[in-house]
């Protein structure tokens, strides 16, 4: 089997162009160094050196494998310098991140910055989807970790921890009649106004939740928005009113007028990562980031 042992003396020989001198630079026997030549040789079945009285060349199949020799013991040494490092730092890794859609645009412009300031060796790599998909990916080791909504129904292999709440406000048109109130009742709201997402993103169950609607109940039927974005589009023309987290609102939109709600509506916005990866103080790491 080709080793990158035989790799190492190779590139040595073809380096130094003599037997003796590639040995003494690999601190093995010269013997010991053209056996292993020729075993690579008879493991690629073609010549790599061409021999003769004046010293030695590389064949051109030979001037090929070099490159690629070279290539494949520069990604050895990256990768003992990866586990040296993250030995040294601990969180001098790389991350991918999975974050819900009504999270992502509102909180990764803050919380970007802000990790990268207290971890700047740690690497995020992001992924935007809804929760199922979220959960699916981390479970099966595509994703490392996912920013969402709790609570959600997971295994033991998963550990969930709050990172903060954020509560819900109603949002409506400048003339719309709730807008002349200062705080809106639960029983003010009528289910056949509100406008929500399109079923599979949580926050539509926990806006539902929020308001005491049951599931099933009459929404309008009209309205089966992708993102909060749009929602907004449609309050602005008229066509009902929404449920945003307090992230999306944007205070300076004078085209949408926001009320509180009474009592306790909010989300939970929480971390989720397995428990079997053995990076869990990266994670623990991490929570502290985002909690600050």
């Amino acid at each position: 089997m080709l080793t990158l042992r035989q790799l190492e003396y190779f590139t040595a020989l073809a380096q130094e162009q003599h037997f003796g001198r590639a040995a003494q630079h690999c601190h093995v026997s010269q013997p010991t160094l053209s056996h292993q030549i020729q075993l690579l040789e008879e493991r690629l079945g073609t010549t790599l050196i061409e021999r003769d009285r004046s010293g030695l060349r590389l064949t051109p199949t030979g001037e090929s494998v070099l490159e690629k020799a070279r290539n494949m013991l520069q990604l050895r040494d990256d990768i003992e310098q990866a586990a040296t490092q993250e030995q040294t730092d601990p969180m001098a890794t790389t991350l991918t991140l999975g974050v819900i859609p009504t999270i992502a645009p509102y909180w990764l412009p803050e919380l970007l910055p802000m990790v990268q300031q207290a971890y700047p060796q740690l690497k995020l790599k992001l992924y935007e989807n809804q929760t199922a998909d979220l959960l699916d990916k981390l479970q099966h080791g595509q994703l490392d970790a996912a920013i969402l909504a709790l609570p959600i129904e997971h295994d033991q292999k998963l550990r969930t921890t709050a990172l903060y709440e954020e509560p819900f406000a109603v949002t409506m048109a400048p003339n719309h009649p709730l807008a002349s109130s200062k705080v809106i009742a639960l029983e003010d709201i009528d289910p056949q106004e509100l406008l929500l997402l399109e079923e599979g993103h949580c926050l539509r169950d926990h806006a539902l939740e929020a308001c005491k609607i049951a599931q099933g109940t009459a929404l309008n039927a009209n309205v089966r928005a992708s993102s909060l974005e749009t929602l907004k589009h449609l309050v602005k023309a008229g066509m009902g009113i929404t449920l945003l987290p307090q992230k999306a609102i944007d205070e300076h939109d004078t085209s949408l007028t926001t009320r509180p709600l009474t009592g306790e509506a909010c989300r939970i916005i929480g971390l989720i990562w397995r428990t079997t990866d053995p990076r869990q103080h990266v994670f623990r790491n991490l929570e502290k980031a985002l909690k600050s």
